[in-house]
């Protein structure tokens, strides 16, 4: 029987509702989850028990799979990006935004084009964008886009029964990733760790690292099946710890030739993660962050792709391109020391060690 998660593990939450991102600020707001679902675990079992066997996929569609995906994000980002640039204000808010929380759960949007205005720019009605405005979270951008792929591929079938078993279980991450390996995707999962030491730490961040290390040794992780031959692990060492530095398996996954779909932290977080060579250079960031960006990309670190439910739809940051150990540096601070996660991989992957 599939564990659902336990209170200190709440998932990044349903599309356009909530998300709890994984960083300080985030992680510790207060509306972090929403329940998405009123079934019993034994009805939600039965949800992802009813999805059906894939047809097989192809060599193409391994391919398309991962090329549309990244085509789409990077198109997105790019429009929403020139829409800033051109009227100060662009096309999405975080789910767990004052503006989307006057939209959605009030049907209010003259509140909503009362926050948007002062950041307009000259010549924009505000009233305008609010009405055009839309949600956007960490998992429900992952549902957008996998759903548009999907029905190119001709799957769209396939792809309303993965998301109803995802939606069953309110979204998280672990779940998705469940449903996604009904649908073909290769199992077990990539487990990473920061530091696979018992390195310094908070209580809290111990039990934390202690339990997913047994969860790696048992082979699952709140149900999502783990490698117990292959793992991600001390790619970034916790300062005051004795691990070595270790990059062979993150660069690994940085040069491999497939999607990712990654839960960080107990599934607070769910990216896409990418090869290095899959992200064009057009979408680097400017100013100081270019250089480390464009040397992480030229090394072959894996990308994610990520949206986020609390910046605001006048924040570039709201779609993120960037390496990987680059959004996890984001999250540590004196009281986040490790981070844990899992990458799926989509179909046709089959570099990891079973």
């Amino acid at each position: 029987m599939t564990k659902a998660l336990g209170p200190s593990l709440v998932a990044c939450g349903i599309a356009f509702t909530g998300c709890a991102d994984g960083d300080a600020t985030e992680a510790d707001d207060d509306d972090s989850h929403a329940s998405e679902s009123n079934l019993t675990n034994a009805e939600k079992e039965a949800v992802c028990n009813a999805i059906p066997a894939p047809r097989p996929w192809t060599a193409e569609e391994h391919a398309r799979l991962a090329a549309e995906v990244v085509r789409r994000f990077v198109d997105l980002k790019k429009k929403n990006d020139a829409l800033i640039a051109r009227r100060g204000v662009g096309a999405y808010a975080g789910a767990r935004t004052e503006i989307w929380k006057a939209i959605s759960l009030r049907n209010d949007r003259a509140a909503a084009a009362a926050m948007i205005k002062p950041k307009l720019k000259p010549g924009f009605d505000e009233r305008v964008v609010a009405a055009e405005m839309q949600g956007t979270s960490c998992i429900g951008r992952v549902y957008e886009v996998l759903r548009e792929v999907y029905e190119g591929l001709g799957r769209g079938a396939e792809w309303k029964a993965v998301e109803k078993c995802g939606r069953a279980w309110d979204s998280d991450g672990l779940h998705v990733q469940q449903a996604l390996i009904k649908n073909g995707w290769p199992a077990p999962t990539l487990a990473l760790v920061t530091d696979e030491a018992r390195a310094p730490g908070s209580e809290a961040e111990k039990a934390v690292h202690a339990g997913f290390m047994r969860s790696v040794a048992r082979g699952a992780y709140y149900g999502t099946p783990v490698s117990r031959t292959s793992m991600m692990k001390n790619f970034m060492p916790t300062p005051g710890s004795s691990t070595r530095l270790d990059e062979s398996t993150l660069l690994a996954v940085g040069g491999a030739k497939f999607l990712g779909v990654g839960t960080l932290r107990g599934a607070y977080h769910v990216p896409f993660v990418v090869p290095a060579a899959m992200i064009p250079e057009d979408v680097a960031p400017e100013g100081a962050a270019r250089a480390a960006w464009l040397a992480a990309r030229r090394r072959g670190e894996p990308f994610i792709l990520e949206s986020h439910s609390l910046r605001q739809p006048w924040d570039a940051t709201n779609f993120e391109i960037r390496p990987l150990k680059e959004a996890i540096a984001e999250t540590m601070s004196q009281s986040v020391v490790y981070s844990t996660g899992t990458l799926l991989f989509s179909p046709g992957s089959s570099w990891i060690p079973r």
